[in-house]
C-alpha cells in the first residue's frame, strides 16, 4: 500500500509541474496527451508480460490485490513521466 501512495504522491508532483503544458487546450498538448498515451500502452503490456514470468519462474506468490496496486502505480507515474518527457 505504501509503493500505491507514493506513486500517487509522485504523480500529484509531476501533474502540477505539467499544468501550464497541459490546461491550455491546444494542438501541442493534444499531441503530449497522446504519445503519452501511446508509450504507456506498450508499458502496461509489457509489464503484465514481466509479471507473468517473474510469477511463473520466482517462487513469489503475489495475490490479486497486490498485482493491481503494482500496474496502479506503475501507471500512475508513467503517464504524467511519459508527459513530462514529450512537454520539454
Amino acid at each position: 500500500m505504501a509503493v500505491a501512495l507514493m506513486a500517487l504522491g509522485m504523480n500529484q508532483l509531476l501533474m502540477v509541474y505539467l499544468s501550464p503544458h497541459l490546461f491550455p487546450k491546444d494542438e501541442r498538448a493534444k499531441t503530449i496527451i497522446g504519445k503519452s498515451m501511446v508509450v504507456n500502452y506498450f508499458v502496461l503490456f509489457s509489464s503484465i508480460v514481466l509479471l507473468f514470468f517473474v510469477a511463473g519462474f520466482s517462487g513469489i506468490h503475489w495475490d490479486a490485490q497486490q498485482v493491481l496496486l503494482f500496474l496502479a502505480s506503475i501507471l500512475l507515474v508513467r503517464i504524467p513521466s511519459t508527459m513530462v518527457f514529450y512537454a520539454r
